[in-house]
């Protein structure tokens, strides 16, 4: 069994693409240093390589403003525009704020737009990571911006299963969402693209949690809900009728 400590750096350094020589260098010093077997230390190598690194794009998108003085201040702070560049910007809307590969970041950034008199769409799409680079994501954002303007829910999450027809006497249950976890924008996401809520909705179910997101639904569904949101790191509650 390879210790923790090695299997991350391989797979820090091996994810997807060939490790520099002075990578192998630390992961042959971590080998020995931690007695590892030597035969499987380079069959995980190997096994790391023939992988493709997922990355994901988070993509804020300015659609409208809700208080004009409030949103010129905000930009000034957060995105660095002046008053000249905000006037310009506020009058082609809607458009690309942000766009980043750290999910702290646009949490962040969202959140400080979205209470500073802006509209703010967010949007996360999965993308590879092409570069030889451990530090370059530039392939990757490339990858996705396209595919994020056609389709912002593509490989987000798979389609909710089709729900069979109930029995005479089912039990059902409420949904409750108790708390969106560490992933604010694809619950956002994944609210809108369930239940066909707008922004303001959906980003008002996240606010008031615990707050119910589906009534009375039969328990495979209701399963199938929890079990989505779960997968993007929300708490999730089924409560019995």
């Amino acid at each position: 069994m390879i210790q923790n400590e090695l299997k991350s750096l391989i797979e820090k350094y091996c994810m997807g693409k060939e490790p520099t020589d002075a990578q192998m260098d630390e992961i042959m010093d971590k080998t020995v240093q931690v007695n590892a077997d030597f035969q499987e230390v380079v069959a995980f190598i190997e096994e790391m390589k023939s992988k493709v690194q997922t990355i994901m794009t988070y993509t804020l998108t300015l659609t409208e403003i809700s208080n004009p003085m409030v949103a010129m201040m905000t930009a000034r702070a957060v995105l660095g525009w002046d008053s000249a560049q905000s006037r310009d910007n506020f009058a082609n809307l809607p458009m690309v704020v942000k766009t980043t590969t750290s999910q702290e970041e646009a949490s962040e950034i969202y959140e400080k737009l979205s209470h500073g008199g802006m509209v703010i769409e967010p949007n996360a799409v999965e993308g590879t990571d092409d570069s030889d680079d451990e530090n370059s994501t530039e392939n990757a954002v490339d990858n996705t911006l396209e595919d994020a303007m056609e389709s912002p829910f593509k490989n987000l999450v798979p389609p909710i299963p089709p729900t069979p027809p109930a029995p005479p006497v089912v039990s059902s249950y409420d949904v409750v969402l108790k708390s969106k976890g560490p992933n604010l924008i694809r619950v956002i996401q994944l609210l809108k693209k369930m239940f066909g809520l707008d922004l303001g909705q959906a980003k008002s179910l996240v606010d008031n949690a615990p707050s119910v997101i589906k009534n009375a639904a039969p328990k495979a569904e209701a399963e199938s809900i929890k079990a989505q949101f779960e997968a993007i790191g929300a708490s999730v509650e089924l409560k019995n009728n």
